[in-house]
């Protein structure tokens, strides 16, 4: 692997960094403009190596230009990881991990029966439609931050109303309330996470919520041995309820989070959605990219938006591409539910 540009601009070898910038980016004019942004850069990091002071004071007391840069970074960081944290609250508390030692307690607490367990069990996936049909609407209309903060405090209520129901039927009313928000926030949740991210990072953030989902329904499964321990009566009400406080961490920091450029386009603010991808793309032709292609999307979903005609035809005669993709979507679903695995998952305690 070739040295680092910058290390050798460092250190005085300066042909050296020139010719491997001009392998690494795509044409001449991009590498003179990374040449001259590293010896412009060198300027200031040599002005602050001596102390460490100037740096300090450049995070501490930042310019407004250096301000904006920091908030909508770490804003943009925050909210790729509290997506994720999103979907390890889903798999621990909302309906699998911690639920496959839940369901065995609310059984002896409340006296019910298998076939009410298995009610029980099953109405949370089912409630969970309702919610996801309904999602994609309400983020065209609202944007998808507010989509997901109003699915967080739809599962919040649903959760603090489970630590506090007395019988099967108020559980099994706040548990469909909880499903209802989780289907919001998983139909949304992903699509926000993959319009404010860079194409080369895309789909790792994609595949980081899967993991993540996995991860959550592990720590749901050890969490049972600790809240097993406790009486009867606050067992089980303890680890449904205690969902609602990661919901409001979730809520908190998806309300500081930048908006969706996609969304933004949309609604017409292309230099807001501009100033959004420059902070998480790698380069400024890629964001023009991803704006004419959002742009390009956007004539096709107007199109499709008047009676749902345009939208039936894409799926029941599709194009190649958009065959290929429903194909390898479907096969994965099938396969997954054909293994049985979220039976195995939520009544692996029975």
């Amino acid at each position: 692997m070739p040295e680092s540009p910058w290390w050798l601009v460092m250190q005085g070898l300066v042909n050296d960094a020139h010719d491997i910038l001009l392998c690494v980016g795509k044409n001449e004019e991009v590498a003179e403009q990374q040449w001259e942004e590293i010896k412009a850069a060198m300027v200031i990091d040599r002005a602050c190596a001596c102390d460490g002071k100037v740096v300090w004071r450049e995070i501490l007391r930042p310019t407004p230009a250096v301000r904006r840069a920091l908030m909508t970074t770490a804003d943009i960081h925050m909210f790729q990881h509290a997506t994720e944290i999103d979907l390890l609250i889903y798999g621990w508390a909302a309906d699998t991990g911690i639920m496959s030692g839940a369901t065995l307690l609310v059984q002896d607490d409340l006296n019910l029966s298998d076939k009410q367990i298995q009610i029980f069990g099953g109405i949370f996936n089912a409630c969970a439609v309702i919610g996801s049909l309904t999602a994609g609407r309400i983020s065209d209309l609202i944007g998808r931050r507010y989509t997901i903060i109003i699915g967080a405090v739809i599962f919040l209520v649903g959760s603090v109303l489970m630590g506090l129901d007395i019988n099967f039927a108020l559980l099994l009313f706040d548990r469909c309330i909880a499903g209802v928000g989780v289907g919001v926030r998983l139909m949304i949740a992903p699509v926000y996470s993959a319009e404010i991210s860079s194409t080369s990072s895309r789909g790792l953030l994609i595949s980081l919520l899967e993991i993540y989902t996995s991860l959550g329904i592990l720590i749901g499964y050890l969490a049972n041995f600790g809240f097993g321990r406790l009486p009867l009566f606050y067992n089980w009400r303890v680890m449904l309820g205690i969902a609602a406080i990661a919901s409001i961490a979730l809520a908190t920091c998806i309300a500081r989070m930048p908006k969706s450029p996609r969304w933004l386009v949309i609604q017409g603010s292309v230099n807001d959605a501009r100033d959004i991808l420059l902070c998480v793309s790698n380069s400024e032709e890629e964001v023009e990219q991803q704006l004419e292609e959002i742009k390009a999307a956007m004539v096709i979903d107007r199109a499709c938006t008047g009676d749902g005609i345009g939208v039936w035809r894409e799926i029941l005669r599709p194009t190649p591409a958009v065959r290929r993709a429903l194909m390898t979507t479907a096969d994965i679903h099938v396969f997954q539910h054909a293994t049985r695995i979220g039976l195995f998952v939520l009544f692996t305690g029975h």
